[in-house]
């Protein structure tokens, strides 16, 4: 008798859409509801349910370990979102465990629900009255029923589930797109991220809500809502503290699972109500963010002033504390600030600190009293990130600052240094005190404005513009494999203050010099001090029309966005074709190139090959290309085949 085949499961199968009531704000499930959760494993240790015939070997992986590739592909930035979904419909093995992590899983930087949801309101595409939402975040569908349905917006298909990549083209020359292939319904109670924004104040908040984001102010709630018992982090903005009692409701509830909480202040009324805010912290978080966004006149003169006691005290209770961001801090707080980190280490149960970010407020002038070096036995940070914000006469109090700097415990990892003015000694100063014999990442630059205009340059001294000599490779730690200098390198003038015979560390693997108006006579100074094994080099915002050959034999990212002067080299033949094989990544965003520039950049696309997998390996980043409309001087003008010899798939 013959041998009966297994019933292949279906490609991309919608789920059923739940329905949750808006009874409370916290919302229960509905009990008639299926929805994405139909779609996992019985079994998940089991693959999942496909004809052993037609499957390929992939498609055997067992459900969990999918999950861990899918979980993989959110590591990276926020577009991999759209990677993982295009993962799920290319196979029915592989949906419900891209789904479930699209949904579960957290990207830090990439808000999930749109700020502004959109209402379905057609069957076909767009589906809603504008454009349509971006793959990866969602639609709201409110029909004419007290019931709120989530759909998660997948790759556009057609109805018969062609895919059809929506980049680059126009809406008449699309294919009539379907609503039912392009979505999945989630039920609400499987959201873990949810962003409250004006359009959805009325929507009930996901009972299992992980992840939790408020974008409107706060005093335009008529009942602050409850916050869901599996809260793990918690982002406010534009958050106001104008009275002292008017939010007592927000703090009045953390629950006890709250670990991150992010707080973006755009009002300060009175230091009072900024000690009251600072009291009512909660002890249990592992990383506490507080921006200030504030204007000018929405901040008292003396912002801070008697804040520091109830800060340090709350801060001492924050025994799990790892990650502390501060950036509106006043100079003279810092010492007791970082004290008070650092006195927690005396509990046995205290976690290390993994990162220390301040933004400092200087006073005209310095305060009186000396510093004193404090005792920090055993303190450990692995990332300091220290930027003055505010300053109005910097000369009288640079000396102070950088005596309450060196002062601050040396960073293991990485160091980023921002001041209004460098000098020699302030260089060697902060190096010598804050470079461990363990950094890995050091970063300085210039706060506030840009670098000075050109006549203002061309009369410096080497004590006004950057001493890029006091960087003495043989003081800097063996470990240092990452050097950024923006913002601070003297433009036209740089091999003026490059002493002989001094050079880069050869640690150096990464050099960012953007944003340093650097021409190309200053790369010809730089280009021999380049280490011979560096692997990425960013000179992005500068006024380069050429770069220096030989470039570093081992190069394997280069970034040149925003140098629309690259377009006035008359023979770029000269550095575009010695660009090395080993190449991986080139970004000419708005470089004002044209196609006589992309041919050469198709012809190294070439050159350099495919990888195994049969994807070039070189990959350029063009940024918007004017194809018809006026994108603005900067943008780059290549034609349409141009443009996909340059970012397609195929080097034919």
């Amino acid at each position: 008798m013959a041998k009966k085949k297994k019933k292949t499961s279906s490609v991309a199968t919608n789920p059923t859409p739940s329905r949750a009531a808006p009874a409370s704000r916290t919302a229960s499930a509905s009990p008639n509801t299926t929805s994405a959760s139909a779609l996992t494993s019985a079994s998940t240790t089991s693959s999942i349910y496909v004809d052993d015939e037609r499957r390929a070997p992939i498609e055997r992986i067992p459900y969990d370990l999918l999950e861990v590739i899918c979980q993989w592909v959110l590591t990276g930035n926020p577009t991999d979102r759209v990677a993982l979904l295009q993962f799920a419909i290319s196979s029915a093995a592989f949906f419900a465990p891209a789904i479930r992590t699209a949904i579960r899983e957290r990207n830090h930087d990439h808000i999930f629900i749109p700020l502004e949801p959109q209402r379905v309101a057609k069957d076909t595409w767009p589906w809603t009255d504008g454009m349509s939402a971006p793959t990866a975040e969602y639609v709201v569908d409110r029909p004419p029923s007290p019931w709120v349905k989530w759909l998660l917006v997948m790759p556009a298909r057609t109805p018969d589930r062609v895919h059809v990549p929506l980049e680059g083209k126009k809406i008449v020359d699309l294919p009539r797109l379907s609503r039912k292939w392009t979505t999945v319904p989630i039920a609400l109670h499987q959201l873990a991220h949810y962003t409250i924004a004006e359009d959805n104040q009325d929507y009930p908040i996901p009972r299992e809500c992980r992840h939790l984001a408020v974008f409107d102010r706060w005093e335009t709630f008529d009942e602050w809502p409850r916050y869901p018992d599996t809260l793990v982090s918690l982002e406010l903005g534009d958050f106001t503290l104008v009275e002292e009692d008017a939010f007592y409701d927000v703090a009045a509830h953390w629950p006890p699972t709250l670990r991150s909480l992010t707080v973006k202040v755009s009002h300060i009324s009175r230091n009072e109500v900024l000690k009251a805010f600072y009291r009512h912290l909660p002890t249990t978080l592992t990383r506490l963010i507080l921006e200030f966004e504030c204007e000018v006149d929405r901040y008292p003169d003396d912002v801070g002033g008697g804040c520091r006691p109830v800060l340090t005290r709350a801060l001492r209770s924050m025994t799990a504390l790892q990650d502390f961001v501060h950036d509106f801090l006043r100079i003279e707080d810092v010492i007791p600030v970082v004290d008070a980190l650092s006195w927690r280490t005396a509990s046995v149960d205290t976690a290390p600190m993994r990162q220390i970010t301040l933004g400092l407020i200087v006073p005209n002038e310095a305060p009186a009293g000396e510093v004193r070096p404090p005792s920090r036995d055993g303190f450990v940070v692995a990332h300091l990130d220290i930027a003055v914000k505010e300053w109005e006469n910097w000369d009288p109090v640079g000396e102070y600052v950088h005596t309450v700097l060196s002062t601050l415990q040396a960073p293991t990892l990485s160091l980023r240094v921002a001041l209004p003015k460098w000098t020699e000694d302030s260089v060697r100063d902060l190096v010598d005190a804050l470079v461990s014999p363990t950094l890995q990442d050091l970063k300085l630059t210039v706060s506030g404005a840009m670098s000075p205009p050109e006549s203002i340059v061309m009369g410096m001294s080497g004590s006004q513009c950057f001493p890029l000599a006091a960087l003495d490779a043989a003081a800097l730690p063996l470990t240092l494999t990452s050097l950024s200098l923006m913002r601070c390198l003297s433009s036209r003038v740089l091999a003026r203050f490059v002493d002989k015979g001094w050079t880069l560390p050869r640690t150096l693997t990464r050099i960012s010099l953007a944003d340093n108006d650097l021409t190309a006579h200053d790369l010809k100074a730089l280009q021999p001090l380049l280490p011979a094994g560096l692997q990425h080099l960013d000179l992005s915002t500068n006024k380069i029309h050429t770069l220096v050959t030989p470039l570093p034999p081992k190069l394997r990212t280069l970034n040149l966005a925003f140098n629309p002067t690259l377009s006035d080299e008359l023979f770029p033949q000269l550095w575009i074709l010695s660009l090395p094989n080993t190449l991986r990544k080139l970004d000419i965003r708005m470089c004002n190139l044209d196609d006589e520039f992309g041919r050469l950049f198709v012809d190294v696309r070439r050159r350099i090959g495919l990888s195994r997998a049969g994807w070039p390996k070189l990959q350029v980043d063009t940024g918007l290309t004017n194809f018809s409309l006026d994108l603005g001087y900067t943008s780059n003008r290549f034609s349409l085949s141009v443009y996909q010899g340059l970012v397609g798939a195929s080097l034919e």
